[in-house]
């Protein structure tokens, strides 16, 4: 409970604002929010967002939706936004 207060009150300074985890924790969040996906693993590489998971399912489902992944981080997070995305 305390973390979470913390992390959004650190969320604020822009320099964790764009950090690999924030990005790594928003992409995880909107494949369960938006996508309805979970059971899936990612991973920040700049330039390249890797996506892994074990289901075949998960990994049509996300790659159908890419593009609107990528500009939804592309609008948050700017030029430290991941700029394609690799299915492992």
């Amino acid at each position: 409970m305390a973390l979470n207060r913390i992390f959004k009150f650190l969320e604020r300074f822009e320099i964790l604002g764009a950090h690999q985890s924030v990005i790594e924790k928003e992409a995880l969040q909107w494949c369960a929010a938006k996508a309805g996906i979970d059971g899936v693993e990612i991973k920040l590489r700049r330039p390249n967002l890797i996506i892994t998971s074990k289901s075949a399912m998960a990994k049509s489902a996300l790659f159908t939706v890419q593009n609107r992944l990528l500009l939804d981080l592309q609008k948050k997070f700017g030029a430290k936004a991941p700029v394609k995305i690799i299915f492992g």
